[in-house]
């Protein structure tokens, strides 16, 4: 292998290293991300706690939700937009 194929496979490489540490911190600046699996007990109060919204934004979010008080486990919530 000559040194500039080297050098290219090492760059590449950087800028792989790169990517994926702009993922993961963007990732870690949103506990919450986009969407939200709901497990068995979950309710939308803990669920908007956890997040650092409101259950009004999560069913203005979710118009699919019409009894707060009852949410089915294994459905995926949108979050609300920041």
């Amino acid at each position: 292998m000559s040194f500039k194929n080297l050098l290219r496979i090492v760059v590449l490489a950087a800028v792989v290293f790169a990517a994926l540490g702009a993922v993961s911190s963007t990732q870690a600046a949103s506990p919450c991300g986009d969407y939200y699996t709901v497990v068995k007990g979950d309710t939308l109060k803990a669920i908007a706690a956890r997040c650092g919204t409101t259950v009004a934004a999560l069913q203005r979010a979710n118009p699919q939700i019409t009894n707060v008080n009852k949410i089915t486990w294994a459905r995926c919530l949108c979050y609300p937009a920041h």
